[in-house]
């Protein structure tokens, strides 16, 4: 093939790779409206309002996809970082997502991981930097992440056995962690994590889920994110924001969504990809 040729080519499939990812981005921009979202596309952490230790692994602090709901309740989603190998089941790679509520109270920082028969959560399978051992977080690349920094300086919160999860708190609030987890938000918690992993910190909490990508134009996976961040809006309206806080988001859902079937394989490392 000579050289005109093959440049004739190689900006065919470049046309046609530009016209699917606009198309994309065109369905996403309508989806998102269409829930009160508004569609922010790309960013990194330094970027995006959000703070959040697991958007900050090293390598992998970029988001896709992301919809904000802005003005009196903030709400950011998004798909994270790395893609990675197929979910079980499935051949395509997949983000991770993530749900992040804005929040004014006062609460220290912890972190919240299923401890079920079989899970699989971000931190000991998905991001495969991360493991958590013995209740202390630990492993990563850079020693000053934030994800190490939270697991050098954390502590393992006492839970009931029956909870499903482990939690860790920053030392020094251990006594201000206990009090967060009421039954109620030990209930609200143990089936959160049954999909995601929690992170609660000044200004955010932040929900990281471990079956891929959120923000697609799938309305069934948007009917059950809409729903997560409703069990994050009660958490906080548990821990001070008021039982009227969020009242009049129109996409508050009342009763729980359980995970799409079809969302039913988790986050596998094989076969990393950055594209």
């Amino acid at each position: 093939m000579d050289k005109k040729k093959l440049l004739s080519h190689g900006k065919k499939a470049f046309d046609m790779l530009e016209s699917a990812l606009d198309s994309r981005t065109k369905e996403l921009t309508r989806v998102a409206a269409a829930h009160g979202f508004t569609y922010v596309g790309r960013g990194d952490q330094g970027e995006l309002a959000v703070e959040g230790m697991l958007l900050g692994i090293p390598g992998n602090r970029e988001s896709n996809d992301v919809v904000e709901l802005t003005g009196d309740l903030s709400i950011q989603v998004g798909n994270n970082g790395w893609k990675y190998g197929p979910v079980d089941n499935d051949f395509r790679p997949s983000r991770r997502g993530y749900i992040a509520v804005q929040h004014r109270l006062e609460v220290p920082h912890m972190l919240a991981v299923s401890s079920g028969f079989g899970a699989k959560s971000v931190l000991n399978v998905g991001s495969a930097v991360l493991r958590l051992s013995v209740g202390v977080l630990v492993g990563g690349f850079d020693p000053d992440s934030p994800i190490d920094s939270f697991g050098r300086d954390s502590e393992k919160l006492p839970l009931p056995k029956d909870s499903g999860f482990k939690a860790l708190c920053e030392k020094g609030r251990i006594a201000a962690g206990s009090e967060l987890l009421t039954p109620e938000a030990l209930q609200i918690m143990s089936r959160l994590t049954g999909s995601f992993d929690i992170e609660i910190r000044s200004g955010w909490v932040l929900i990281y889920s471990n079956y891929g990508d959120l923000v697609t134009p799938d309305q069934e996976t948007w009917d059950w994110l809409l729903s997560s961040a409703s069990r994050v809006i009660d958490l906080l309206r548990l821990w001070g924001a008021g039982p009227e806080w969020a009242h009049g988001w129109e996409q508050y859902a009342q009763e729980w969504v359980e995970r799409p079937r079809k969302l039913g394989g988790t986050l596998s490392p094989r076969r990393w990809s950055k594209d």
